[in-house]
């Protein structure tokens, strides 16, 4: 779980570089980050119909590009400050020590969103007619989101899908 945390969180942190507010503080550009992350995996399966590990790889690129692009804006002095860095560091540890397993319960509102994302990690794809879902009213973003940190490996783990949520 912990490599599938800072894969996410690298990804935000690039993406969040990005961020055309000047001076704009950690948490406004991890938020920018995150809606950058979302809006683009939603792009390439929605318009374009990327298999997903392909744009996951293509979408952790142009994160990359962000460090080269925001450098200046690696470590602001006010970041150390920002309740975010602490949560951050919370959370890596909290994976790092703790539990490396995740089980989904049937009743769970995050296991019908692991259904789907399993689902579509399998396939490669979100959507095709050999693909159900038990809620098709619910926004596909969630699940993708949460299929991101799944393109670094070769097989489906729920585990893997849980960092995206906690970023």
């Amino acid at each position: 779980m912990l490599v599938s945390f800072l894969f996410v969180l690298l990804t935000v942190y690039g993406f969040g570089l990005f961020c055309p507010v000047p001076r704009a503080g950690l948490g406004v550009r991890l938020t920018f980050g995150w809606s950058t992350l979302v809006v683009l995996l939603s792009l390439g399966q929605a318009l374009l119909g990327l298999p997903i590990r392909a744009w996951s790889f293509a979408v952790a690129g142009m994160a990359l590009a962000g460090f080269a692009w925001g450098r200046k804006r690696l470590s602001l002095p006010e970041d150390r400050k920002n309740p975010a860095a602490v949560l951050i560091v919370l959370a890596a540890i909290v994976l790092a020590v703790g539990s490396d397993t995740y089980r989904p319960v049937a009743w769970d509102e995050l296991s019908n969103w692991m259904y789907v994302t399993r689902q579509a990690v399998i396939a490669d794809r979100m959507f095709g007619p050999d693909l159900l879902y038990t809620a098709p009213g619910y926004t596909f973003g969630w699940s993708l989101l949460m299929a991101y940190p799944q393109a670094l490996f070769s097989e489906f783990d729920a585990g893997r899908s849980f960092p995206p949520i906690v970023v």
